[in-house]
């Protein structure tokens, strides 16, 4: 099961640090075993935390447990599910695990996230941000044996993710489900190579639950232009239909993002805006084609810029003329290389990479 790495980390972080500040009400037995309310108080990636809640004390053959995975942690059967038992200590058969609600604030006091637990077991996260707004909720379906993972945005739940209990592989994803505007898809990505003549481009679906009316249709940058299947807004979307629009990617170097943002506006009363998220990549040269390319001519007043993709962990660019290297570059994410920075002239271009590379012939134009 594919899971969100950030916040998972973020939750065997704070399973995993015992070595908090202690306050008066901490309480242990005689045992050492973690009891009653609690604070403690961490850092995580530089910023100060506390987290407060309760701990009690369970038998550990109140479930069954299928296996230890390491000191604090089990894998059990629980109704239709195998989830994971968290504990902070244990003492013959006895257990201290998290109960009810904890919280977890930072140094200003903004409320960074709440859990629910039931006797070690996670049922629900929600997460804020620095305004108090709800951005994730993830929960846990025991009885179906189902977690799901919400994403919010602009205060509307944006993304309803899950993994179905027969295929733990295969995240199912749906975007504004309570929503009255379908959108199959709101997070489509793009590629492209610069001089490639073929459209790339991207069909973007909608339907509706209940008639409306679609007022406009509008792209954050000029990396992608919409092309409307009429010839006028506003558009009147029926349950019967569907409206298609033609998202074209078609970015310069100079102009080019790795993110844009489609903007639908509809006649919905007290609806905010649909957002579809798009990410986006383009390049000159990448691991299709560092090995196959000979040369490549660029101009400084209408190219602007060279953009090289990373081809593996570690992947390094020369450009060199015939005497020594003139530039030297640690291509991280698409690199955009200024041509301001070259004179006219030829140039060799060496590109490598972890499994792959090859040397260019670059001509810089005026």
């Amino acid at each position: 099961m594919i899971l969100e790495t950030k916040r998972t980390t973020f939750l065997l972080v704070l399973i995993l640090i015992w070595t908090f500040h202690c306050f008066g009400q901490n309480e242990t037995t005689e045992d050492g075993l973690k009891l009653g309310e609690w604070t403690n108080e961490y850092d995580f990636e530089n910023e100060k935390f506390i987290e407060k809640g309760f701990y009690k004390i369970i038998p550990l053959n109140t479930y069954d447990t299928i296996e230890s995975l390491d000191e604090i942690s089990f894998k059990i059967k629980y109704k239709k599910s195998s989830p994971l038992l968290f504990f902070s200590g244990r003492y013959n058969n006895n257990i201290s695990v998290k109960d009810s609600i904890w919280q977890i604030v930072d140094s200003k006091g903004n409320i960074h996230s709440t859990d629910y637990w039931i006797q070690g077991l996670n049922i629900w996260t929600k997460y804020y941000d620095a305004k108090g707004n709800l951005t994730k909720y993830d929960y846990n379906d025991l009885e179906n044996d189902t977690n799901f993972y919400l994403t919010y945005d602009n205060n509307q739940l944006y993304k309803k993710a899950f993994f179905p209990p027969n295929n733990k592989n295969q995240q199912t994803v749906i975007f504004y489900p309570d929503n009255n505007l379908v959108i199959p898809n709101a997070e489509p990505f793009f590629n492209t190579k610069f001089g490639d003549t073929s459209v790339n481009d991207f069909q973007l679906k909608l339907f509706c639950k209940k008639d409306l009316t679609i007022n406009s249709v509008s792209s954050s940058s000029q990396n992608i232009q919409v092309n409307f299947p009429f010839n006028s807004m506003p558009y009147k979307l029926t349950t019967k239909d569907t409206a298609i629009f033609n998202l074209i990617f078609s970015p310069t170097p100079s102009s080019f993002r790795d993110k844009d943002t489609i903007t639908i506006i509809t006649s919905e009363e007290n609806v905010p805006p649909y957002k579809i998220y798009c990410s986006l990549r383009a390049s000159h040269i990448n691991g299709s084609n560092v090995k196959t390319l000979k040369e490549i001519s660029l101009s400084i007043t209408n190219d602007k810029y060279l953009l090289i993709s990373p081809m593996g962990s570690v992947t390094d660019a020369f450009i060199k003329n015939s005497n020594e290297i003139v530039k030297r570059y640690k291509i991280k994410g698409i690199t955009k290389i200024d041509l301001n920075e070259l004179k006219v002239g030829e140039y060799e271009l060496s590109v490598y990479s972890c499994d792959t590379g090859g040397k260019i012939k670059l001509k810089i134009l005026k």
